[in-house]
Order: structure tokens, then sequence, then C-alpha cells
């Protein structure tokens, strides 16, 4: 099985004060459109 074109991994995003992404992970492969 080949890489994956994107990984990520517990993802923490804040604007601020203000948390909006916590822990997202998400791979996506060559060819899949999400």
């Amino acid at each position: 099985m080949e890489q994956p074109t994107l990984d990520v991994a517990d993802l923490t995003v804040r604007f601020g004060g203000v948390l909006a992404l916590d822990g997202v992970s998400l791979k996506v492969e060559a060819n899949e459109i999400h």
C-alpha cells in the first residue's frame, strides 16, 4: 500500500481563546475527494 498523500494526526486549531478543532486526524489517499 502506498503512503497517503496527506496524513494529519491529533490536529488542534485555536483562534484566540476559541478552540475550533481538538484531536482531529485525517488521511487522504491519492485521487480521493472529500
